[in-house]
């Protein structure tokens, strides 16, 4: 049971999934933790009276829901079990229109809120606007801190592996700045005009996997264990009883006896 307490003119009320879906009220789908209420016809709960009888889940509250002076009655949703059922239902039309002003006073509440905070953030884009200075400024870099990846980032770096190859051109000295006339030729037209660079293949780097048979093979331990016990020697038991009785002296002792008298 929840800890705090409803106003005298609420009950906590539970209902059951099938009693959802008879009055409309399916939790998290038709009412919600941000949509809690929702009104319910008296007639129809009056019709699942005479349906389920006590089966009905507004069975606690069927005295205040026959004399209910309205044709609505609110039932609000409570999703965390703050009251200690999963729904509580008004059961006054005094009680129905107090919680109808106080949501109402809510939703105007929560627009002027957001109306200001609208109201605010422009008059703070105006101001920053007016005092905004645009400076070109050189942008200083930060000083380099060592965080644990300076291996990592030397290992990216692309150095060379191999000696630099070098390359000498030369042409003679009469054909700098003579005029040059480019035209369009087939490759075919000159001997050696081009050279192909086709791909082949390289048997410096073949590589031949040897292949080879292994064999595994797997035998679980096994033992040999005996174990004898002692048996004895097998005999005969056996066991005699007859009622045990007493004197006709002391019988008729008992029989005539004060105690025996008072026992019965």
């Amino acid at each position: 049971m929840g800890d705090a307490e409803l106003p005298p003119y609420m009950k906590p009320l539970f209902m059951s999934g099938n009693s959802q879906k008879i009055f409309e009220c399916v939790c998290d789908e038709q009412v919600t933790e941000e949509n809690p209420h929702i009104l319910i016809s008296k007639a129809k709960i009056m019709e699942d009276f005479k349906m389920r009888a006590a089966v009905c889940d507004f069975h606690p509250v069927k005295k205040q829901v026959s004399n209910y002076p309205g044709e609505e009655i609110l039932l609000v949703y409570d999703p965390d079990y703050k009251y200690g059922e999963n729904f509580y239902v008004c059961l006054t039309e005094a009680g129905k229109a107090e919680y109808m002003d106080s949501l109402k006073k809510e939703e105007e509440a929560a627009e002027e809120e957001l109306a200001a905070e609208a109201e605010a953030e422009e008059e703070y884009e105006e101001i920053a606007l007016e005092d905004i200075i645009l400076k070109d400024l050189p942008s200083t870099p930060a000083k380099w801190e060592e965080q644990g990846s300076e291996e990592d980032l030397e290992e990216e770096i692309l150095t060379t592996s191999r000696s630099l190859i070098s390359f000498m051109i030369q042409r003679k000295r009469k054909l700098f700045g003579t005029p040059i006339k480019f035209e369009d030729r087939s490759v075919e037209a000159a001997k050696d005009a081009y050279i192909e660079c086709t791909s082949f293949e390289d048997n410096t780097f073949d590589m031949h996997r040897q292949e080879h048979d292994f064999a595994v093979q797997n035998v679980m331990e096994s033992c040999e264990k005996a174990c004898q016990t002692e048996w004895k020697k097998p005999r005969t038991a056996l066991s005699q009883y007859v009622p045990r009785t007493l004197p006709p002296a002391q019988l008729e002792k008992i029989n005539k006896s004060e105690d025996l008298a008072k026992f019965c």
